[in-house]
């Protein structure tokens, strides 16, 4: 989006263009993205407009739901000098709508006085939309990704607790050796690992569980590694 800020600032020879977003609990406009140094410096400068503020014309279009224009700022009442952007004579905010609900404002500004027409607001209302519906993907995308890892941590966890519990309630020792040479098996406590053995986990829906491990001489060792990470 800092791209597209970018963008859109060379294509509309425009001085300056950044997006306010609605901050969580909805009482401020958070600059998050800006054209350009200046924006980059806003950005850490965390700056924010209350929804309430009567002089700001980003808060006005958010409230209004409708596209504000200042062709004069430096005689609009109550308008405050940028020290980023010096040369600000014109502005333009578009309120950033998604279904019924406004996430934000995206707000372009000229250098020229009197830069900006109805024609203006119709064009940038257009790339509103898409800006306010690429941030809506992404937020989604983001959002449906963390409940997903918290979803596999949990069933892990389910995972361990329930093969845990089988483990215990089993009365035979919990490690297994064959020899295939003598076709002989035997439980044993404890099972020791020698240099040539390979060993693949054994897991279910991302929780180990136990282990396999195998040793044979003279075995192909990746043929030996596909077919034990097959039966495990």
């Amino acid at each position: 989006l800092v791209n597209v800020m970018d963008v859109i600032k060379e294509n509309f020879n425009l001085y300056h263009a950044h997006i306010y977003e609605v901050n969580d609990i909805g009482t401020e406009l958070v600059l998050t993205y800006g054209s350009g140094e200046a924006g980059r410096k806003m950005r850490r400068e965390g700056r924010t407009i209350a929804l309430t503020n009567e002089k700001s014309l980003v808060a006005r279009a958010l409230r209004t739901k409708s596209g504000v224009i200042e062709n004069d700022l430096q005689s609009a009442p109550g308008f405050l000098a940028n020290p980023h952007l010096p040369d600000s004579r014109s502005s333009l905010a578009i309120p950033m709508i998604v279904g019924e609900d406004v996430i934000g404002v995206f707000n372009v500004q000229s250098s020229n006085a009197n830069h900006f027409s109805e024609e203006d607001i119709r064009i940038q209302t257009t790339i509103a939309n898409q800006i306010s519906l690429a941030l809506q993907n992404v937020k989604a995308f983001f959002t449906s990704e963390a409940a997903l890892r918290e979803l596999n941590v949990v069933t892990r966890q389910l995972t361990q607790e329930g093969w845990g519990k089988i483990a215990q309630e089993q009365s035979k020792p919990q490690a297994y050796r064959y020899d295939l040479h003598s076709g002989e098996s035997m439980e044993s406590i404890e099972v020791e690992r020698d240099d040539d053995q390979f060993v693949q986990p054994i897991s279910v829906r991302g929780a180990a569980i136990g282990e396999l491990g195998l040793t044979l001489a003279d075995a192909d060792e990746e043929e030996m590694e596909e077919v034990v990470k097959a039966v495990a």
